[in-house]
């Protein structure tokens, strides 16, 4: 989790959603908790359909949002 927290949330085109502030654990699986500047914090659900690269070095994930989850920030 100490690796995620902080890291930068882009999405596939590079434009930037957020900021990874927490990690939420649930039994099905995980989430990332985005903190966007236009919608608050977002959850986005931590599965390789939807975070599709973990970049610690780079300091970055890249999501590929499905409809309505960053629609307004994109």
């Amino acid at each position: 989790d100490r690796q995620l927290i902080g890291l930068l949330a882009v999405n596939v085109d590079g434009h930037l959603l957020g900021t990874v502030a927490d990690v939420v654990h649930l039994p099905g699986h995980d989430l990332l908790a985005v903190h966007s500047e236009a919608r608050g914090e977002v959850l986005v659900p931590f599965v390789h359909e939807i975070v599709t690269e973990v970049d610690v070095l780079d300091g970055r994930v890249i999501i590929d949002p499905p409809g309505g989850l960053f629609d307004d920030v994109e």
